[in-house]
């Protein structure tokens, strides 16, 4: 029971993790940089969707790769570290194309969705964080697979706070693009 209560809390943790930067931008906004904040929310959320769309990948490869953990650590705990170790390579390797295509392909991405021009810097910082959040799936595969639920939900609240202070931080001068870092 106690499992599902820290799953069921770390993923209202996570969600929250996801979301939480455009109801800040339009609450902070106002009292932050000059421009419109309407704008800045929708540029933002221009940016964010592509960027959003690529997270199916590791979410993905993760849930297809947790049985396997788990089994690897109830029989065969020394399989667990090198499949661990597969993982983070193959999730690397593929985030490092994702990134970067996605870096370079801001402005045709831009044109093809019909997108305002200002959400393009926003897209390009947010394809920096692609490499980091493909590896995080790393270690919450290990983590789950290991029963470290509860440990993960604490992770995952640290996570949280850090996000909310970076954009207390952040928004403030910079707007759109201080939540995008």
């Amino acid at each position: 029971f106690l499992t599902s209560v820290a799953v069921g809390f770390t993923s209202v943790v996570t969600t929250v993790y996801f979301k939480i930067d455009v109801p800040l931008l339009q609450q902070i906004c106002p009292h932050a940089v000059g421009q419109n904040c309407d704008a800045q929310v929708g540029w933002y959320t221009l940016a964010y969707s592509p960027f959003n769309a690529l997270l199916f990948l590791p979410f993905t490869l993760r849930n297809v790769v947790f049985p396997v953990l788990s089994v690897y650590y109830q029989k065969q705990s020394d399989r667990l570290t090198i499949a661990t170790e597969k993982l983070y390579r193959g999730l690397l390797l593929l985030a490092w194309p994702v990134a970067i295509g996605l870096f370079i392909l801001t402005g045709p991405i831009n044109g093809l969705m019909h997108l305002y021009p200002q959400s393009e810097p926003s897209l390009h910082i947010l394809a920096l964080g692609i490499p980091f959040i493909f590896l995080d799936n790393t270690f919450i595969s290990a983590l789950l697979a290991m029963n470290r639920q509860r440990l993960f939900f604490f992770i995952a609240l640290g996570g949280l706070g850090f996000n909310l202070l970076l954009d207390v931080i952040l928004i403030p001068p910079n707007g759109y693009l201080g939540a995008s870092w």
